[in-house]
């Protein structure tokens, strides 16, 4: 009797166990689904951003930051200035170290990215405004996960993925050398310019669809059923709810953020896609269509992960019904075709 009793209570415990871990499980469960990529769509659709300071603020001798140290020579690696304390030396110092290895990351050895990420950090805490500071150090973390097949904090890529979509890059990207920054300006320019145009048109297009469906609306109220004026009428109101619907989409597609940003929001599907988790990738790039049905991210690694999972006839007929524009179709068939293996993704990162 008392092994019964004993044998009950054993069960009663470990019903009580599995109840409370999947009270637990739950929550994280939601926590990891939480789409990182929306979030950082969303979060460079803000006005107020933060201005980033030029990289070669940190190259510069007069950095109000850098302590007293003896300059030297960025070409020259210097063996006892790589071994000393990273926080004793000056911030030219260190910033000459860290351009010298983004340089050519993807060849750097272990050790030397290990040290270059702990650089990254000294510069962070003494200038945070510099953003290719976190562009380095993110593209270190990535080169070690997937070059090394070390494990790196997710929740430390989470927040440089979130500084670096605070910054508001509308200058363009300051670790480009001042003549490529100049020819990315004049072009993003030109593109504003015509993107207003773009805007101006759209808008007066939708308000007289809008303002002659209103119309066709009043009128139907007082006009005489099964009419050959009515099924006029109601056919004109079908073709008219039709072309707003495609005017507000393709006016999302010409509000979509600038391409030097477009790059951040897919680090954390391209880590979904090199881990194989494909369910994962799956809801987040329909997540992201839903929100923004104009980013050709969101389609094509809605299709990779499709294809990749073996679901080829779903990919298809999302790549069929894609409501892009020609253009857009276009670049997203050019990536699709590139057939590049999603575990090197960090190959293509540049500084």
């Amino acid at each position: 009797m008392k092994r019964l009793k004993s044998k009950n209570i054993v069960i009663l415990v470990s019903a009580f166990l599995i109840g409370m871990g999947l009270m637990y499980i739950g929550p994280f469960q939601e926590f990891r689904k939480e789409n990182l990529a929306l979030r950082l769509q969303l979060k460079m659709q803000e006005q107020e951003r933060k201005r980033p300071k030029p990289w070669t603020r940190l190259l510069t001798a007069n950095s109000p930051s850098a302590p007293q140290a003896q300059e030297e020579s960025q070409q020259e690696e210097d063996t006892e200035q790589t071994q000393s304390p990273i926080e004793e030396q000056a911030t030219t110092q260190l910033a000459a170290q860290l351009n010298q290895i983004m340089a050519d990351a993807q060849a750097a050895s272990l050790d030397k990215i290990e040290r270059a990420i702990a650089i990254a950090d000294e510069l962070i805490a003494r200038e945070p405004l510099v953003y290719s500071s976190y562009k380095a150090k993110l593209i270190l973390m990535l080169i070690k996960e997937g070059k090394f097949s070390e494990n790196i904090d997710d929740n430390e890529v989470n927040f440089l993925l979130n500084e670096m979509a605070s910054f508001d890059l509308s200058v363009g990207d300051l670790s480009l050398a001042p003549q490529e920054n100049q020819q990315l300006l004049l072009e993003e320019a030109l593109r504003e310019s015509k993107r207003d145009q773009k805007f101006q048109k759209l808008d007066e297009r939708l308000d007289d669809a809008a303002m002659e469906l209103a119309m066709i609306q009043i009128q139907l109220e007082s006009i005489e059923p099964d009419s050959q004026r009515q099924t006029q009428l109601l056919e004109r109101e079908q073709v008219l709810a039709r072309q707003i619907d495609e005017l507000q989409t393709t006016l999302q597609e010409a509000a979509a953020p600038d391409v030097i940003e477009q790059k951040i929001i897919e680090i954390p599907l391209q880590r979904e896609l090199a881990k194989e988790e494909y369910a994962y990738v799956i809801s987040d790039a329909s997540a992201l269509l839903e929100t923004f049905p104009g980013s050709v991210a969101g389609y094509y690694y809605l299709i990779k992960a499709l294809e990749l999972s073996g679901r080829t006839e779903e990919a298809f007929y999302v790549l069929e019904n894609a409501q892009l524009s020609q253009a857009k179709l276009g670049k997203l068939q050019s990536r699709l075709n590139q057939n590049k293996d999603p575990k090197a993704y960090w190959q293509d990162l540049t500084f």
